[in-house]
């Protein structure tokens, strides 16, 4: 009996050392999306890059990765997860690298591209983990500290890379934030070798890469088609084309998968779902408002107001610290009445914006003391909406089809991430030739958020009101 107490022991403490290693990746995965977001006046400043540059670096990592993880699970099935897991962690780095080193603007938009593949290919090995590895009763705790990871990514993620902005280590300056994920990810990537626990793949496992191709080209086509639309009309129009021919291939593969008994890389029963769809241009909506606040609000703060990247940083702390902290309190809440929570959540969102956005317009120099405030309260209605919308999704969808519907759940966070950054950042740019003050240029631009966010709360209401035998 010792011997068996032992031999439980020492397996859950493997799998928990395991864990550890994957939300390190998950950490330094995460912590790019919004750690590019306080270097971006600096790289704007030395590799002269405009405004569409910046959209392009900011948005194709989110769309490059969101599009790709709907393959990321199903090339995990096929080759094996550890594999998989490694091979997103070496892909990232590599990535890393091309961006840290790139010499022009555009070498930089290639290499963010670049970097999205490795995240679409390690996380949802880390999901795959939980559920294969762990017992029932330790993956609340792994959900959970997942979820914390995901916060103080977010919310430290920009103090971080504010602080070797600041210190211009050996003269890299903005290009630290890159560097310095490659020896994390050597460490993460030796440590995974020697702690991962092996998983086979299966032949058996089918990739619809026909599908997956279609599908990444309509979200790439789509987000280059708002980046050029400022300035270069004409690849707007051919991005919009291509966005279209990408939407008819991608029902032509998913036809034909069907006809040939095959799986594709969409499970497109789950949008039959009651309120499924609802669900996903919810989540696109409200990523998409965050995303122009977060991608905004560096550039505004080091360009406009003369801060320091270091001290930039803790402004959004403000933000993402208090979201973390609000959605962790509030587990019992949101299983109960989670459709409650994203009603009052969204309508005090719209009113939290409209309050910065008046404050902006009103005030030459807005006190930091009020927008830390305000911040403090947009992260508060944040962090009730978020936690809603992910416990709809799970009991939106049937067990069978978990798997598939996580993946377009994410997929629409990735993307309306990437969109609204490519709105946020081009918004900002026009604004900012007609507006007297900076503040008004962001408030413009939070105004383009407020109506993101009117959407989820009009989807929110008129769910209430159709679907009153379901929970959406």
């Amino acid at each position: 009996m010792i011997d068996v107490k032992q031999t439980v022991n020492e397996r859950a403490e493997s799998s928990r050392t395991a864990l550890t290693v994957m939300l390190g990746a998950v950490f330094m995965v995460l912590a790019d999306v919004f750690i590019a977001t306080i270097a971006t006046p600096a790289i704007r400043a030395d590799l002269a890059a405009d405004t569409l540059h910046i959209q392009l670096a900011l948005a194709l990592y989110n769309v490059s990765y969101g599009a790709l993880l709907l393959g990321g699970a199903r090339l995990g099935d096929r080759f094996g997860n550890r594999r998989m897991f490694l091979a997103g962690c070496v892909f990232f780095g590599l990535a890393s690298a091309v961006c840290a080193s790139a010499p022009s603007a555009e070498v930089l938009v290639i290499g963010r591209l670049l970097q999205g593949i490795g995240p679409a290919l390690l996380m949802p090995q880390v999901f795959t983990f939980i559920q294969v590895h762990l017992a029932e009763s330790a993956r609340l705790h792994a959900f959970a500290a997942f979820s914390a990871v995901s916060g103080i990514a977010a919310a430290g993620s920009q103090v971080i890379g504010g602080i070797l902005i600041d210190l211009d280590l050996f003269g890299l300056g903005w290009r630290t934030v890159f560097w310095i994920n490659i020896p994390v990810m050597i460490a993460i990537v030796l440590l995974g070798i020697a702690k991962l626990p092996q998983s086979g793949g299966s032949r058996r496992a089918e990739i619809d890469g026909a599908g997956l191709a279609a599908v990444t080209i309509v979200l790439l086509a789509t987000t280059s088609a708002l980046s050029f639309a400022q300035h270069l009309p004409g690849i707007a129009l051919v991005a919009v084309c291509l966005s279209v021919v990408g939407v008819v291939l991608a029902r032509a593969a998913f036809r034909r998968a069907r006809r040939q008994g095959r799986d594709t890389i969409i499970d497109t029963g789950v949008f039959q779902l009651p309120g499924f769809r609802g669900l996903l241009v919810s989540s696109l909506a409200y990523y998409a408002g965050n995303a122009i606040l977060f991608s905004l609000l560096p550039v505004y703060l080091i360009g406009a107001r003369g801060y320091s990247a270091a001290t930039a940083g803790l402004f959004f702390v403000a933000l993402a610290g208090t979201f973390a902290v609000v959605s962790a309190t509030l587990p019992r809440l949101v299983q109960a009445q989670p459709h409650l929570l994203l009603t009052v959540g969204s309508t005090a969102l719209v009113l939290n914006y409209l309050l910065l956005a008046l404050a902006l317009l009103l005030t030459r120099q807005l006190s930091a003391v009020v927008l830390v405030a305000l911040l403090v309260l947009i992260g508060c209605t944040m962090g009730c909406i978020a936690p809603a919308l992910n416990a709809l999704a799970v009991r939106l969808v049937p067990a069978a089809s978990a798997s598939s519907a996580s993946g377009l759940v994410t997929t629409a966070l990735e993307v309306g991430y990437g969109l609204g950054a490519a709105i946020g950042i081009g918004s900002y740019a026009i604004a900012q030739t007609r507006a007297a003050e900076p503040g008004h240029a962001l408030a413009a631009s939070l105004g383009i958020a407020t109506l993101l966010t009117i959407g989820l709360a009009m989807l929110v209401a008129r769910s209430t009101v159709s679907t009153a035998s379901t929970p959406w």
